[in-house]
């Protein structure tokens, strides 16, 4: 813990049902947590993610207004919607080592081959994209 930042108490379940999970770990489990003395506070996950800083009024009491201002703030961040299609990474691998074969047969240095293929593949998948 930092001087600028005060650890907060585990909340109620009743506040947790409130709240969106965790994009990066899933978790509801929060704590309310304030920095910059008393001035600013936010949702912290039990991983460490935080949610954006909203005005405190320097309030720090167990049911300061500003939590459910801090829960909204949480709630409303962009999805982190991923799906991972194992068939597509699976081609875009072996491009990339096709790719890097290429190189290192063309130019004879080893390094940076793959490095140097992944862009060259990325570049292809993204101008196939957009058309």
């Amino acid at each position: 813990m930092t001087r600028r930042q005060q650890r907060g108490r585990k909340v109620s379940m009743a506040t947790q049902s409130k709240v969106k999970p965790c994009p990066f770990c899933g978790s509801t489990e929060i704590q309310f947590v304030v920095t910059q003395g008393t001035k600013w506070g936010q949702v912290e996950c039990a991983c460490t993610a935080r949610g954006a800083e909203v005005r405190t009024g320097y309030d720090t009491s167990d049911n300061a207004p500003w939590h459910e201002d801090a829960i909204e703030e949480w709630n409303a961040r962009s999805p982190v919607e991923v799906e991972l299609d194992i068939e597509s990474i699976i081609k875009y691998v072996d491009l990339v080592n096709e790719e890097a074969e290429r190189n290192m047969a063309r130019t004879g240095v080893v390094s940076g081959a793959h490095w140097n293929a992944m862009r060259s593949v990325l570049k292809k998948i993204t101008s196939e994209a957009a058309k």
